[in-house]
């Protein structure tokens, strides 16, 4: 945060203004999101501003890259915005379909290991939680091999420091989320961090079994998962 900024002189407002938004979407998420309980912020069908939010937040971070002046930070957002065009149906999918085996679109905690019940959903969950926080092998719109960061290569100082704290931030939502949904949720903070820690150990043992996929590979990967949650969507239903 106490670096200094490097101003470019071709970059739009945006090139300011759309990290912090990035922060203070998934900031605003982060309240909505079920940790030890209930999470501090519950209204009726409070799933659906979640998943605004999040969607948000991810959405920010790469109009960051298309107000740079950086052909490497258009690239990588144009990556981005097409790998949220085909893993957001797996997102909001795989997060509808505990709540609605529950009954309700308030975002809660359910209980018991839903995880069994709908494999296929939770299984969509985490792969979407492997691209929306962009770690291996799924960090296409910043993969540092090929395009120096992506969005964020003209990025320094206060403005990295937001991009780096949305990523923290939106990793530590999404593992709750998958937590609260499909692991039975924690009433105390001893069980919460046991079960995000082992959601973390989960994708920590992807990011060294897989190599990193590129775009024209991930995007039939996110279809497929987003295939998979349909169906235990229509378990629900039915």
């Amino acid at each position: 945060w106490g670096k200094e900024g490097i101003e470019n002189r071709h970059a739009g407002l945006g090139f300011t203004l759309w990290p912090a938004v990035a922060l203070a979407s998934a900031l605003t998420a982060g309240l909505m999101t079920p940790m030890i309980g209930f999470p501090l912020l519950t209204f009726s069908a409070s799933s659906i501003v979640l998943i605004y939010f999040i969607v948000l937040s991810s959405m920010s971070l790469y109009m960051t890259g298309f107000a740079s002046s950086s052909q490497f930070a258009v690239t990588g957002a144009s990556r981005g915005i097409i790998s949220m065009v085909t893993y957001e149906l797996a997102f909001i999918v795989s997060l509808l379909v505990p709540l609605l085996h529950k009954g309700t679109l308030i975002m809660s905690s359910t209980s018991g290991i839903l995880l069994l019940t709908f494999p296929l959903a939770g299984l969509a969950m985490l792969v979407v939680t492997l691209a929306k926080t962009e770690l291996p092998p799924l960090h296409i719109p910043g993969a540092h091999q090929e395009i120096v960061s992506g969005y964020s290569a003209e990025l320094t100082g206060r403005r990295l420091a937001l991009i780096e704290t949305t990523h923290m931030v939106k990793l530590v939502v999404m593992t709750s989320i998958f937590t609260a949904l499909y692991l039975g949720g924690a009433s105390t903070i001893g069980l919460f961090l046991a079960k995000t820690l082992l959601v973390l150990f989960i994708l920590i043992i992807s990011r060294v079994i897989f190599a990193r996929l590129i775009l024209d590979q991930a995007v039939p990967l996110y279809l497929f998962v987003g295939g998979l949650s349909l169906i235990d969507l229509i378990r629900v239903l039915l």
